[in-house]
């Protein structure tokens, strides 16, 4: 392996310590995270969800007794087995779905509007952190498409599909909550024109990578709590957050001699993923916070996000051009 390879590995999980002990600093918590409602009577959608932080708040949902859909990429008979068996809730399915491809996210959502499901709650977690740079079959960079604009497109298919349905007036109002990361702070500001082209960045410079990427998400959660309201008032409520280094899947395409070592950096400093998920649940079952939109956590702390993600110009812009290369993909 390159000594550049090798540094972007090291990086990338240097990082997530850092990240995850600059969270605990000694700072009150702002919210509580044991302070959950039930969901029974409700569905919840966890995308990414055969591993880590997703298969967390799989089993944290299914406990508070809503029926739960898995959609990943693989390995779906054993993660229901995992969370049937984890907490007796037998009202569990997985279904495959790839962020990475277009029809298979249309697929997706045709069969859960088939099927006749309604979310009360979506929780977009799924993420990459590839190897090393490349491109999508749709000729997108590989992590920008997963960790952004198939976010994108899964919402507006579940929208279009009526899977996702805006509550317009009184009533009990889904919500979605997107799974983000503060990396997205030292990401310099999006350029529209060239945010989604396979660039060929060294692998040293995944980590900054990933924080652009997450500068996306962030930025379009924003604008999608603002577009998903009622003269001000939401009609889904739209939350995002960071829940800190968690020993996940996401580093699984580090190179094979690194693997031992960031699995045990893994271990050892990252937070379990049924303790990182906490955080995401809270925004999923607390009452308190019905009808408000746009909230962000970083572990347990409330707090803004940046300034470029707060900027509602950069957030129409970027709304636009990414469903400018949506429809374009899709054709």
């Amino acid at each position: 392996m390159s000594e550049t390879r090798m540094r972007g590995v090291v990086g990338a999980t240097v990082a997530g310590v850092v990240d995850r002990f600059r969270g605990k600093g000694g700072t009150p918590s702002t919210v509580d995270l044991d302070d959950l409602a039930r969901l029974d009577g409700m569905t919840v959608l966890v995308t990414g969800a055969s591993s880590g932080l997703g298969a967390g708040v799989a089993r944290h949902v299914a406990d508070l007794g809503a029926t739960v859909v898995l959609a990943q990429r693989s390995r779906h008979d054993e993660s229901v087995r995992a969370v049937v068996d984890a907490t007796g809730n037998t009202a569990v399915r997985a279904l495959p779905l790839d962020l990475a491809d277009p029809r298979k996210i249309s697929s997706f959502a045709e069969q859960l509007a088939a099927d006749g499901v309604v979310l009360d709650r979506l929780v977009c977690n799924a993420g990459l952190v590839p190897a090393s740079a490349r491109q999508t079959g749709a000729g997108i960079d590989v992590m920008v498409h997963v960790n952004f604009l198939g976010n994108v497109m899964l919402v507006d298919a579940l929208l279009e599909r009526g899977v996702l349905r805006p509550v317009h007036g009184s009533g009990p109002r889904p919500r979605i909550v997107v799974v983000g990361s503060e990396t997205h702070r030292s990401a310099p500001p999006i350029d529209l024109e060239n945010f989604a082209t396979p660039g060929d960045y060294p692998t040293s410079r995944i980590v900054a990578h990933y924080g652009r990427s997450k500068l996306l998400l962030h930025t379009w959660v924003q604008e999608l709590s603002r577009r998903l309201t009622d003269d001000g008032t939401p009609t889904i409520d739209v939350h995002h957050l960071c829940p800190g280094a968690v020993n996940s899947s996401l580093a699984r395409e580090a190179p094979k001699v690194m693997r031992p070592v960031v699995d045990l950096v893994f271990k050892a400093f990252f937070q379990d993923p049924h303790e990182a998920a906490r955080p995401a649940v809270w925004l999923v079952a607390n009452d308190g916070i019905a009808g408000e939109t746009g909230i962000y956590l970083h572990l347990d702390q409330r707090k803004e996000p940046s300034d470029l993600v707060l900027d509602p110009a950069a957030g129409a812009a970027l709304w636009e051009r990414a469903h400018e290369l949506a429809e374009r993909i899709s054709r």
